[in-house]
């Protein structure tokens, strides 16, 4: 299975290449290592169905719309929005993380202090920690989404 079998990617998704995305690491000092082709198809698929499966459920589909976060916005998959998102994702206890486009073409593992805030992107930015308990997006539009996995 390839990434654009998950992630559904079309022509009007948004896409990243690898070096923008690097440079974003590097100026929000998030030490990050860049995962193969097939980690980053494993940590997509551990996303889906942690954080889509409600979407896929109901739609058939892994994506509402051209975004993964589009089924947070329409309140299809539970969620937090802004000030509760990131209260939320402050309350977290610091842990390994992935952090990935939303393409999820580019997928890094990382290690750092604090997580990071990733406001003024202009790009859909996805965290989930290695415990896979919770998801942020950080989307282009400067809306935030936080959710807990449904265990």
């Amino acid at each position: 299975m390839s990434i654009k079998d998950l992630f559904g990617i079309n022509k009007k998704a948004q896409t990243r290449n690898i070096e923008m995305f690097e440079d974003l690491l590097k100026e929000y000092n998030l030490p990050g290592v860049a995962l193969t082709k097939n980690q980053a198809i494993e940590v997509s698929k551990k996303w889906l169905s942690n954080f889509a499966f409600k979407t896929k459920a109901i739609t058939g589909k892994w994506r509402l719309g051209e975004n993964l976060w589009e089924a947070f916005a329409r309140n299809l998959q539970p969620s937090l929005t802004n000030t509760k998102a990131l209260m939320a994702y402050k309350q977290q206890s610091i842990e390994p993380f992935y952090i990935f486009d939303e393409s999820g073409k580019h997928c890094y593992y990382c290690e750092a202090s604090v997580f990071p805030e990733l406001y003024n992107t202009g790009f859909d930015i996805y965290i989930m920690p290695i415990s896979e308990k919770w998801t942020i997006v950080f989307c282009h539009d400067n809306v935030v989404y936080f959710a807990d996995r449904k265990d």
